[in-house]
């Protein structure tokens, strides 16, 4: 295994980051959702807006970006004012290799900084097993609705961070 390193995100990478978020749509999660889920996830960003990532930065949201050899193998995202841990995504080339971990390890971390006690999220049915072996709790069922106004299941799940 080589060796993941953790750091902030850079707008110039926000074009990668979204093919990794494809990628993980469409080859991790095919098993779990029909295609038309996976489609309104995931679907084709012909011209990344980079207005959006700048926008994300200036709220005051995290975004993280793992590399494995100068290669961006993952990425993940928190809202601190939320206590929401938006998404952990791996590129499928480098799945089960620790990866997805040590960026909500680093995640987890910068929140306990930012002194929140829990985080909270929608997770997808594909990354429920994930999260639980981290110590997040289901609550339950419900319906996320995607930024296509398309609708998934997930688990609404949680971690306490004391």
């Amino acid at each position: 295994m080589n060796t993941v390193s953790i750091r902030d995100a850079v707008r110039d990478e926000w074009p990668a980051v979204l093919a990794i978020h494809r990628r993980a749509i469409h080859e991790i999660a095919s098993a779990d959702y029909p295609a038309e889920v996976l489609d309104a996830w995931g679907s084709p960003i012909i011209r990344p807006d980079l207005a959006k990532f700048d926008a994300k930065i200036e709220r005051g949201q995290v975004v993280l970006v793992a590399e494995v050899d100068g290669v961006l193998a993952g990425f993940g995202e928190l809202i601190p004012e939320k206590n929401e841990l938006l998404a952990v995504y791996v590129n499928p080339d480098y799945s089960h290799q620790g990866v997805g971990t040590a960026i909500l390890h680093e995640l987890e971390r910068l929140a306990r900084k930012k002194e929140l006690s829990f985080l909270q999220m929608d997770a997808s049915l594909t990354a429920v097993p994930f999260y639980k072996a981290h110590g997040f709790q289901v609550l339950g069922r419900d319906v996320h609705v995607l930024r296509s106004g398309g609708r998934m299941d997930c688990m609404k799940m949680r971690k306490e961070l004391t």
